[in-house]
């Protein structure tokens, strides 16, 4: 049986990739990313945190986010 996925924020995987918490200005930087510079964000990230897996889903509103977690490790 597979057990739920926890949901984690890109500050999360920001502070498992860099070991340290974002500044103020990186998280406005951000926020102004287009998705797709959002999604290479995440990639360069889970580079560093290998623990985190990706995969490119695409939303309702019709535009590719990559998705990122940690496995469950019972599954």
């Amino acid at each position: 049986m597979r057990g739920p996925e926890c949901c984690f924020s890109f500050e999360d995987l920001f502070i498992a990739a860099e070991g340290r918490r974002w500044t103020t200005d990186e998280a406005l930087e951000f926020k102004q990313l287009s998705q797709d510079q959002k999604n290479e964000r995440v990639t360069d990230l889970v580079n560093k945190a290998p623990q985190f897996i990706t995969a490119d889903r695409f939303g309702t509103d019709g535009v590719l986010y990559r998705a990122f977690w940690i496995p469950n490790p019972s599954n």
